[in-house]
């Protein structure tokens, strides 16, 4: 195949990935091309960074999932977050995330995570939801898991913040649990278990560069059924 052939293909294919997630597009496939092009050079300066606003994970044709942002500044570009990715926010949205220093499983014991990311979210959907332990996704260059003994997903764990003893902010929690009732505008932690070979400074590197990863939780609202994927940056 020719690569003025393979170039035609390509453009096609951005062109299906705009319409697929604005419904529309009034630019020229090479105009869609160019602009593409500008994104991806934009992404490898960190000053620039502070212009792409993240706004999660959506899905096209044949259930690929793409995650996307949005590039503004105070006077270029629109700032509005489409009606699409509102609704996902809806339902839940991080209050605090950190990162467990490393540990040691005790000689005698049976081994357990050593590294873990803890995050902290907030039920913002206005009504009672029902919320599963999370599974972790990851682009190509964002935290690996360490799997569960049984190699199926991540490892990880949840709990409600104790409101009569202070709440998350003074980290008074629930017992974990692999489910949970969340009351409107309480929040609940779920923590993952990573690769315990990362160090410090990988960790950082990360951190910098917003490659941390996304979790998927199942979210039952009124009978209803939802997955909800969260960036964490």
């Amino acid at each position: 195949m020719s690569a003025e052939v393979k170039k035609e293909i390509q453009l096609e294919i951005g062109n299906v990935l705009f319409i697929d997630i604005v419904g529309y597009s009034k630019l020229l496939i090479n105009e869609q091309s160019e602009h593409m092009q500008t994104l991806r050079e934009i992404e490898h300066y960190p000053r620039c960074r502070a212009y792409l606003h993240d706004l999660g994970e959506c899905e096209v044709k044949h259930g690929v999932r793409l995650s996307v942002v949005n590039l503004y500044t105070e006077g270029h570009g629109n700032p509005e977050v489409p009606q699409r990715f509102r609704q996902a926010r809806k339902i839940l949205s991080v209050a605090h995330r950190r990162f467990e220093p490393r540990q040691t499983t005790p000689e005698g014991q049976a081994p357990f995570f050593k590294r873990k990311i803890r995050v902290v979210l907030r039920n913002d959907a206005g009504k009672e939801i029902a919320v599963k332990t999370p599974d972790w996704a990851t682009g190509p260059r964002d935290l690996a898991i360490q799997p569960r003994g049984d190699g199926l997903g991540a490892a990880s764990k949840i709990r409600l913040e104790n409101k009569q003893t202070g709440g998350w902010k003074l980290d008074q929690w629930l017992e974990e649990a692999n489910q949970l009732i969340v009351p409107p505008g309480y929040h609940f932690e779920a923590w993952v278990g990573l690769n315990h070979q990362y160090t410090e400074q990988r960790l950082e590197r990360h951190i910098r560069e917003e490659r941390i990863g996304n979790l998927v939780f199942l979210v039952t609202i009124e009978g209803q059924k939802r997955e909800v994927r969260i960036r964490v940056t």
